[in-house]
């Protein structure tokens, strides 16, 4: 969030950056959410509150001080059904693009947060660029390794893999090349409309089916979802042999 900030203002020095330059920043994504919108706003204003403390004093006013958070309304999280997940993995696998298969067999069957741009499914592409694949795709035990540093709640997460998810990997290898962003670029919109995927829908319906099976417990250690949530959006909205039906979707 910092570094979309700075290169907004990057011609700037910390003492020249104003209120107007913060809003002129959020203002300019009419796209994000309200609640994408207030965490950039928080993310600044603790920076800067930072740069104030009395060991820095690199400014004198926050200039996010008085930039005022936006206010939402809550919306039920959204999720597919069994039926929607089985067409959507068909239409992925016959699409002939290897990484937009990959990319949501690993999103809906993992429920790692998705973002190709960004966010965990981002970040892992880069470690197994760097690292190789084996490192958290552990085949070995059928898990998936996400480091303290990947996830949002910054802990380490291991992953479960369901017998149908081990199956998408060994068709589609998560290689670098799995993770290329320009496949996505040319289908994702479309597929996301074709399919009504919701907002989080992948990671949310993911979270459905493994609470059905396991409880909401299980489901916030191995799926980093927090119970309450679970508790209270996700339980009990698949039965479980919708779940059943969901781990079973595989491959041609």
């Amino acid at each position: 969030m910092l570094n979309r900030f700075a290169l907004a203002v990057h011609e700037k020095q910390l003492r020249e950056i104003t209120q107007s330059d913060v809003l002129l920043f959020l203002n300019a994504r009419p796209d994000w959410a309200p609640a994408t919108w207030n965490a950039h706003q928080a993310c600044i204003l603790g920076f800067f509150n930072w740069c104030k403390q009395e060991q820095r004093h690199w400014i004198g006013e926050n200039p996010a001080r008085c930039v005022a958070r936006r206010v939402f309304r809550f919306r039920e999280p959204g999720f597919l059904d069994v039926a929607t997940c089985r067409e959507l993995m068909a239409y992925v696998d016959q699409l002939g693009e290897p990484a937009v298969a990959f990319y949501y067999a690993i999103c809906l069957f993992t429920g790692i947060r998705g973002g190709y741009m960004g966010g965990e499914f981002r970040t892992l592409g880069k470690k197994i660029a760097a690292e190789g694949p084996d490192v958290y795709f552990r085949m070995d035990i059928g898990r998936l390794y996400l480091p303290r540093g990947f996830t949002l709640e910054m802990r380490q997460r291991w992953i479960e893999l369901q017998p149908n998810v081990l199956a998408w990997p060994k068709k589609y290898p998560p290689t670098e090349e799995m993770f290329a962003i320009d496949a996505m670029h040319r289908h994702t919109r479309s597929i996301r409309k074709q399919f009504s995927i919701p907002e989080y829908g992948l990671r949310h319906t993911f979270g459905c089916a493994l609470a059905a099976i396991y409880g909401e417990v299980w489901a916030e250690e191995r799926g980093g979802l927090p119970a309450k949530f679970i508790r209270n959006h996700l339980f009990k909205r698949f039965s479980c042999a919708d779940a059943q039906a969901f781990w079973g979707i595989l491959p041609a």
